[in-house]
């Protein structure tokens, strides 16, 4: 038997950007015998992606206040997030959030 090999290739295509199209009919089975569910599934999914594009360059145009040095440690806000919410996550795993 062979391995299989990985097919998470960017930009321009190939299965990635397949396998996105296949969880948009999960959100379109959703509102399945609702009117006018498809408009507004698709508008909301346009409206989040404005929005997180949105949130991505007001944070790049911030990051061009901050010294050159500081701007290296960004990184570590995200894993610094993560450990917060696994920590969280850990003490209390009963809690819904």
């Amino acid at each position: 038997m062979r391995a299989r090999k990985s097919r998470h290739h960017w930009p321009g295509g190939g299965s990635v950007r397949r396998h996105q199209h296949r969880r948009h009919p999960l959100f379109f089975a959703q509102g399945a015998g609702h009117r006018s569910s498809t408009r507004s599934i698709a508008i909301g999914q346009y409206l989040g992606f404005a929005a997180v594009l949105s949130v991505a360059v007001a944070a790049a145009f911030g990051a061009s206040f901050l010294p050159e040095k500081a701007i290296s440690y960004l990184g570590l806000l995200p894993l610094a997030v993560g450990i917060k919410a696994a920590v969280q996550a850990w003490r209390h795993p009963n809690d819904p959030e």
